[in-house]
């Protein structure tokens, strides 16, 4: 492991090509992205540079900053947030990474208009600071070294992380609380489901970590299933169990709707009544909150109770505002709406979508090269339809 110290001293050129630092162009020669080396006096922080799993993929990267915000509030959007960064900062996007980190440091001041509103954020600032440190680090150091005409500006930035180093606090003198944030944002990043119970362990008076963990429970079940995206199969006892617990201590907005979500996968009646419940329930408490509108059309989506074509139409209008609500063109909400028409049958409004989306931002809709078609989308319906 190398280390932070060596810095100071600057190694000839033809050891300085020898080694990658982190280069995102090394991690693309061998088709999957690699970690840079870490100095050893990294080792006392925790942040996405020291945990195990690799960045997420240059096709994730575009559609998670076109969604941001769909997903989640408060710690979730926090996490969404930071792991979409550390993608952008190995990718080479370092401008774009680091203002999603100057998002987040605003946080931590004590101003109204930087607020999250979330209780939340404001219980575990301790352990977002020391995240955001650890990751500004991670992306100082892995800029070293860079420049072969400017010995001197190395030694500087390496004399200036040294002190900023030291003033970190590291993870073991963290409150326990604080660490099980940080134990909890690691677990959602690297999708271990193991440090989220270990969270919940460490700090069981919190409903953050069991929503969590319900939610990768269900995002676990929708994947291993065909057509499992909207209709999956059925929940588990200890996932509805967690968002339960996570909906009665409503440390989320979104929680009332993860629970609707898992409640529209059972095959009774009585779940889809209450899912659609819930939905209203939220949308009422909410009303302008993007998540809840979103994950609320989703799940009008999903049950089967009441007219179809009537809720149908209803969340199409709620996707329509969750662009307004974002305050900014998203992509993935007119694919979303193409995906709606498909259904129906209403190709040319469905195709006007996809090219909306398209104009929005490319990248973030054609994961590996190509747009979307139509008899594509049209197919994904065909079988959610079967499997549903």
């Amino acid at each position: 492991m190398l280390r932070l110290n060596s810095l100071l001293r600057r190694p000839g050129k033809k050891d300085r090509k020898a080694t990658s630092r982190g280069d995102p162009a090394a991690g693309a020669a061998t088709g999957a992205p690699k970690k840079p080396n870490m100095p050893a006096e990294l080792e006392g922080l925790q942040c996405p540079y020291t945990w195990p799993a690799p960045p997420m993929d240059a096709d994730k990267i575009d559609y998670n900053r076109d969604s941001m915000g769909l997903s989640g509030t408060g710690w979730t959007l926090v996490m969404d947030k930071l792991d979409v960064a550390y993608g952008m900062l190995h990718a080479g996007r370092q401008p774009e990474g680091r203002a999603l980190l100057v998002d987040l440091y605003a946080l931590l001041l004590p101003f109204r208009c930087f607020s999250s509103g979330s209780d939340v954020v404001s219980d575990y600032k301790q352990a977002l600071r020391h995240m955001l440190d650890g990751t500004w680090i991670g992306m100082e150091f892995s800029q070293l070294d860079r420049n072969e005409d400017d010995a001197c500006e190395d030694v500087r930035e390496a004399s200036l992380m040294m002190a900023f180093l030291q003033s970190v606090t590291p993870y073991d003198r963290l409150p326990p609380r604080q660490q099980a944030a940080v134990l909890a944002t690691q677990a959602v990043i690297t999708g271990d489901p193991s440090l989220l119970r270990k969270s919940m362990a460490q700090s069981p008076s919190e409903g953050q970590w069991p929503f969590h963990l319900g939610v990768m429970l269900q995002r676990t079940r929708a994947e291993g299933v065909v057509g499992a995206s909207l209709f999956g199969g059925r929940p588990g006892a200890e996932e509805l169990s967690l968002l339960r617990q996570a909906y009665r201590l409503a440390r989320a907005p979104e929680a009332g709707l993860k629970l609707a979500k898992s409640l529209a996968g059972t095959a009774g009646r009585e779940g889809h009544h209450e899912a659609k419940r819930l939905a209203d329930e939220a949308l009422n408490k909410y009303p302008d909150n993007v998540a809840v509108t979103y994950q609320a059309a989703c799940v009008l989506l999903d049950v089967r109770v009441g007219k179809e074509s009537r809720l149908r139409a209803r969340a199409e209008a709620l996707f329509r505002r969750c662009e307004a609500l974002l305050g900014r063109p998203c992509a993935s909400l007119h694919m979303d709406l193409c995906l709606l028409m498909c259904e129906q049958g209403r190709r040319e409004e469905a195709r006007l979508e996809r090219d909306e989306a398209l104009h929005i931002d490319r990248a973030a809709i054609c994961r590996g090269g190509d747009p979307p078609h139509l008899d594509t989308l049209e197919m994904s319906n065909v079988m959610k339809t079967i499997f549903q």
